[in-house]
């Protein structure tokens, strides 16, 4: 290859370069985006509303659909934290930079994920039958 064909190659390559870094641009800057605008009751509704698969939160877990609260239920009194972790993604994703906490009880054990929200700005509670038996109990406070 001559000097003027690997010339034009390298102004080809940083060509590419610099208009690939300016389409990604716009797509890095609304990558953040705004938090979904719901109150804390939707946001409920929406965790007990979910299903899912076992295999999706737990090695080892059949294929079998069971609602997200069944899975909740059973993070706390096992101490696992699938579901959990998912719930806390979920509440993360909607609530953006806000504050949260969810409390979870089930029985006499409860949980929490997230961080105590010094100036509660609205919250919401359920409470919803767990398949295995019993009640599951959920708080969200927004800050």
């Amino acid at each position: 290859m001559n000097r003027r064909g690997l010339v034009s190659l390298v102004d080809a390559m940083l060509f590419l370069l610099i208009v690939s870094l300016a389409l990604s641009v716009p797509l890095y800057l609304d990558a953040g985006g705004d938090p979904v605008d719901a109150d804390p009751s939707t946001m409920l509704d929406d965790l007990c509303g979910a299903r899912m698969r076992m295999s999706d939160l737990y090695p080892g877990g059949d294929g079998s659909l069971l609602p997200l609260t069944d899975m909740l239920a059973m993070d706390v009194v096992t101490g696992t934290d699938a579901a959990l972790s998912y719930a806390g993604s979920y509440l993360d994703e909607v609530t953006g930079v806000s504050p949260y906490r969810l409390t979870l009880g089930y029985g006499d054990l409860s949980v929490v994920i997230g961080d105590e929200v010094p100036e509660p700005v609205s919250g919401a509670s359920a409470e919803v039958p767990v398949t295995a038996g019993g009640r599951l109990r959920m708080t969200l406070v927004i800050g």
